[in-house]
């Protein structure tokens, strides 16, 4: 892989780590991950959604129409946005 590849590989291992240690995820939590791939040219596209334990309570938001990123994880809840009016009300997730 390229130098880039790897910088952006340790930076998302790194940012999983730090957010690890300091929400520690639960079953209970709801979790809103913003922006989504429908490609996943390497291992750290989607990341979240990869490594995420509770996948059922996740919840992506992102442009795209979410056809194959459905099929990569069924149990993640997607909404497509188009920018405008954010689709949720206050306080609907944990983080």
């Amino acid at each position: 892989m390229s130098l880039a590849y790897d910088v952006s590989a340790w930076n998302r291992r790194r940012k999983w780590n730090l957010f690890n240690g300091e929400i520690s995820p639960t079953a209970g939590m709801h979790v809103l991950v913003a922006g989504f791939s429908q490609e996943e040219f390497s291992d750290t596209v989607n990341f979240i959604e990869k490594y995420y334990p509770y996948r059922e309570i996740l919840t992506a938001l992102g442009i795209d129409t979410p056809i194959k990123f459905k099929k990569r994880y069924p149990k993640v809840a997607t909404i497509q946005y188009d920018g405008g009016t954010f689709p949720f009300k206050d306080k609907t997730f944990d983080v």
